[in-house]
C-alpha cells in the first residue's frame, strides 16, 4: 500500500530536489499527490547585478521546473 499524499517542507529553493528529489519522484510515480512548501525564495544569496528581485524570479522558476520534472503536483512558496 502506498501513500496518497506526501508533503515536504524545505527552507530554500532546490532543497527538495537535492535533498529528497528521488524519494519525492518515487512517491509521485507510485500515484501519490506530492506537494512541497518552500519557506524562502532564495533571493538573499548570490551575486546578481540585477538584484534580489531578479534572483527571486529565477529561483522560483527553477523550483517550479524541477518540481514538474519530478512529478510534484503542488509547490507553495511562503
Amino acid at each position: 500500500m502506498g501513500y496518497e499524499r506526501v508533503l515536504g517542507v524545505y527552507a530554500h529553493p532546490d532543497d527538495a530536489d537535492v535533498g529528497s528529489g528521488a524519494s519525492l519522484a518515487h512517491f509521485a510515480a507510485q500515484g501519490a499527490q506530492v506537494s512541497i512548501v518552500v519557506a524562502t525564495l532564495g533571493d538573499a544569496g548570490g551575486f546578481s547585478r540585477e538584484g534580489h528581485d531578479h534572483i527571486r524570479h529565477i529561483r522560483r522558476q527553477e523550483q517550479l521546473n524541477a518540481a514538474a520534472a519530478l512529478g510534484i503536483a503542488n509547490v507553495i512558496f511562503l
